[in-house]
């Protein structure tokens, strides 16, 4: 194949990983496919960490969010700060090439090095992560342009895992994934619970199960309903595929940008099946998991009834509670009656702005730790620093779409 340094080379990606791993070479591996770029970093033929660049700190949220199950530590507060504390960096990095920078796997440094998590906890990060990056990595039906390049930046290997393992891993998964066809094609995703009279009754007898269904099923994706419910996400797909059947729950595509990723390959001829002991139907909530504990209350405050309007249809749908507050002045009152579990202000209203309304709302006991985030247009230095000094959480832009809303939402959900 050539000397790779140079340049790019079109592979399949085992056969590449395969190569550098029994070569025992030491780098960074790219692959291309579209808009998305993988980053496989190797430490003497072994894989230190895989990723790619949709979603980075969506997606270490998310495995946060998993670990959390076992590492009470691991809030909510965490979670965020950690987020935000390293995709908002604005200090160099000394990389010669932009396109290998990996600011999520700097969180994970950082967490290993402050002594944030356990060593053991690390790993379980790093490995988990790696191996779904190059699961999806692995789901493309055709070679890949990619590149090696030396050396592995400031940030040294917190584990090493075999490639021929992580390939037997991947392959085995893979196998689970195609015994969901053709209801699911893709962890991303969105189930959607429709009841339809006759069906319902016959296919969930119980009304707490009918409740269950309506009050997860919200527009997340798969993998994000799994992260946030703690479960194994093929158990979870799993015990939802004969309600998929029925067509009592409903799958729409990915969002973007997940949309880009490739779909579980299909295997030429394979009937629809019953979910096979591996993918038993799980209980849809665990028992430490009340119910209501589900059901998300978000309040807006703008001045504009057009804006509210807006964020309810995109956040109505859903099954979000939405409260839309266009006096601002009332705001605070409202709030503490409220009590939601996240708070969005617009910036720029009369009589009161974004700014002065979070300061009031910090002050108030019962509101001083709720998410605030500030929706705004104007994203500059000064309006980022004067917004952190008012105490706002975080900053949705305008102007928004569904999936930044979302993303925005289950990145503080508790």
């Amino acid at each position: 194949m050539g000397n790779i340094h140079k340049g790019l080379h079109v592979a399949a990606a085992a056969q590449m990983l395969r190569e550098i791993g029994s070569q025992k070479r030491t780098g960074r591996l790219q692959f291309w496919c579209g808009e998305i770029c993988w980053i496989i970093r190797f430490e003497a033929g072994t894989i230190t960490y895989a990723t790619h660049n949709l979603e980075p700190f969506d997606r270490l949220g998310c495995h946060l969010r998993r670990l959390s199950v076992r590492v009470p530590a691991v809030t909510k507060e965490f979670r965020v700060e950690v987020c935000r504390r390293f995709e908002d960096a604005t200090d160099p990095v000394i990389e010669v090439e932009p396109s290998l920078v990996t600011r999520e796997y700097e969180a994970i440094a950082w967490m290993f090095r402050e002594h944030q998590l356990e060593p053991g906890d690390v790993v379980r990060l790093v490995q988990n992560m790696t191996l779904e990056a190059i699961e999806h990595l692995l789901w493309n039906s055709e070679p890949l342009p990619c590149r090696m390049t030396d050396g592995l930046g400031p940030h040294p290997g917190l584990c090493q895992l075999s490639v021929l393992k992580l390939l037997a891993a991947c392959d085995q998964r893979l196998k689970q994934w195609q015994l969901l066809a053709p209801y699911v094609t893709s962890p991303y995703q969105r189930p959607y619970y429709f009841p339809s009279g006759t069906t319902q009754s016959e296919l969930l007898p119980e009304l707490q199960l009918q409740e269950r269904l309506s009050k997860i099923l919200k527009g997340f994706s798969f993998r994000h309903l799994a992260a946030i419910l703690g479960k194994d996400e093929l158990r979870f797909i799993g015990g939802l595929i004969p309600y998929i059947a029925q067509e009592l729950v409903m799958v729409r595509d990915p969002q973007t940008p997940y949309h880009l990723l490739p779909p579980i390959p299909k295997v030429a001829g394979t009937a629809a099946v019953e979910p096979p002991p591996l993918l038993e139907a799980d209980p849809l909530l665990p028992p430490e998991l009340p119910t209501q504990q589900q059901t998300f209350t978000l309040a807006w405050v703008d001045d504009s009834p057009a804006v509210l309007a807006q964020a309810e249809r995109l956040l109505g749908d859903e099954s979000f509670k939405f409260v839309g507050i266009h006096d601002p002045l009332r705001a605070l009152t409202q709030l503490v009656k409220l009590n939601p579990d996240v708070v969005l202000l617009d910036v720029e209203m009369p009589k009161i702005n974004g700014y002065e309304l979070c300061r009031l709302l910090r002050n108030n006991r019962s509101l001083k730790d709720v998410p605030i985030i500030m929706v705004t247009g104007k994203s500059g230095i000064l309006d980022r620093t004067r917004a952190k000094l008012s105490g706002c959480s975080d900053f949705l832009a305008k102007p928004f779409t569904q999936e930044s809303l979302l993303k925005m939402v289950f990145r503080y959900l508790g």
